[in-house]
């Protein structure tokens, strides 16, 4: 799908602004559409990108149902730390800028896929990774799974393999595994029982780590948002590398973990309790010594709220604490506000206001 060099040209506003209306309109094949999101996260022709999706989202807004606000509000507001129209500013540290992404880029997402998965997608992964997984053939097929928050999916790969995948994840597979080895693509968070076979290892690629196996049972934890990346081993052997730097790879056993540090581009090698890291799967959260940042973003994941605080005043602040999924969202802030002085709240619908 290459435009060639358009930037400057009425011609090539005409034929990137076809292209957006056609995507905006029309239904099309995984294959299709993920050809279509290469292009469309490269620069190239980005001004016209940007004049077609303004024109396509005026046209668009003054139809658009609630779930459409719904869905586009959530993103904003993780992107810029509150969300919108909820009057309570959230402050996170997060800055209010769009990291160089313009509004209609983002506002994209929903016009022309139609889900907040394709949001998460594209966000998550370069498209030169998108590029290499669906280059090898024209024929290969995608399959591609979003799990919305508050749930929880399993997920049977065309090897065999069993997947559990976690709430505010995707997981992109193909429909059958070739070549020398069974890659697929998650941004959020699994659980792998994979099958065995020697002759093709099993390749979980994220945006910062691959987790490579041969038959094994282990839990990859690369939310987008989070600032790290987990991999934790409760049988065989995996070996994890860096998806962006050159240093050696790392191999762990059992109730070992790999955590890749986003801000230092570092893998660290530590001994955990691994069945404390997939207590999710049966509907649980444990965390031992977690920061209050990341018991925050896995209750929202868990009941599907969106949760604003100053982080300032939390930070440095470890927990360790459990939630079952008979525990209402109440009854967890509840557990938090006895276990921290000061912490109070208050719950206005998918809001939760910390205070």
């Amino acid at each position: 799908m290459g435009l060639g060099n358009r930037e400057n040209s009425n011609e090539g506003n005409k034929y990137v602004g076809k292209i957006m209306r056609l995507f905006a309109v029309n239904e099309f094949s995984e294959y299709v559409i993920l050809r279509f999101q290469h292009w469309f996260v490269q620069n190239r022709d980005k001004n016209q990108k940007d004049n077609s999706l303004e024109n396509l989202w005026d046209s668009t807004i003054g139809t658009a149902d609630g779930n459409f606000e719904k869905d586009f509000n959530r993103v904003m507001g993780r992107i810029s730390g509150s969300t919108i129209g909820a009057g309570v500013a959230a402050n996170k540290g997060v800055s209010a800028r769009l990291e160089g992404k313009s509004f209609w880029m983002i506002a994209a997402s929903f016009l022309l896929i139609g889900f907040i998965a394709s949001y998460i997608f594209t966000a998550a992964f370069s498209s030169d990774a998108i590029f290499s997984l669906i280059m090898p053939s024209d024929r290969l097929e995608l399959t591609d799974h979003y799990v919305k928050y508050s749930d929880i999916t399993k997920l049977i790969l065309p090897d065999g393999t069993e997947v559990s995948l976690n709430s505010g994840s995707t997981l992109i597979y193909p429909k059958r595994f070739i070549g020398k080895k069974r890659m697929v693509y998650l941004s959020g968070e699994a659980n792998f029982r994979v099958t065995k076979d020697n002759r093709k290892n099993f390749v979980v690629k994220t945006a910062d780590v691959y987790v490579e196996a041969l038959g094994t049972t282990f839990n990859v934890s690369a939310y987008s948002d989070d600032n790290k990346v987990e991999t934790t081993l409760l049988s065989g052997r995996v070996r994890i590398s860096s998806a962006t730097e050159s240093f050696p790879s790392i191999e762990i056993t059992p109730n070992e973990q790999v955590v890749y540090d986003k801000a230092s581009r570092r893998l660290i090698k530590r001994v955990v309790d691994a069945n404390s890291y997939i207590s999710w799967t049966q509907g649980h959260l444990v965390f031992q010594g977690a920061s209050f940042e990341t018991v925050i973003k896995k209750l929202e994941r868990f009941y599907d709220v969106t949760v604003n605080y100053d982080l300032s005043k939390y930070k440095g602040k470890n927990l360790y604490v459990k939630f079952t999924n008979s525990e209402s969202l109440s009854e967890a802030l509840d557990v938090l506000s006895e276990m921290i002085s000061g912490f109070n709240y208050k719950i206005s619908g998918k809001i939760v206001i910390i205070y």
